[in-house]
């Protein structure tokens, strides 16, 4: 008989592969890492936690960022990938601190 998975399966997905991105991503990873029982995957496009750039976001300032609770995922959006860096740093901060990513709050910065 196989052993059977019984953690959690976290997906990180993004929209812009750039060296700020990528770093703030592996930020998450590794912080996630020291959490019980769980698998990660980095995809793009879709995740549970989701890091989008959209340049079109007026209101935030070069290295703003927001952390928006949509449901069951976790959105950290910014006009320019290093807001979207600071918003990585802050999640992986929070999980490393010992929240869990699941319950981290809505925020802008």
């Amino acid at each position: 008989m196989l052993p059977c998975w019984t953690g959690f399966t976290q997906t990180i997905g993004y929209n812009e592969d750039s060296p700020p991105v990528r770093f703030g991503i592996s930020r998450i990873e590794q912080a996630l890492s020291k959490t019980p029982a769980h698998k990660l995957f980095t995809s793009r496009e879709t995740g549970d936690i989701l890091i989008r750039v959209d340049e079109s976001i007026s209101h935030l300032q070069r290295e703003g960022y927001e952390i928006i609770r949509r449901g069951k995922q976790l959105v950290v959006r910014a006009s320019h990938s290093s807001g979207a860096m600071y918003g990585s740093l802050d999640v992986a901060e929070q999980i490393r601190m010992g929240k869990d990513w699941r319950t981290i709050a809505s925020k802008t910065a």
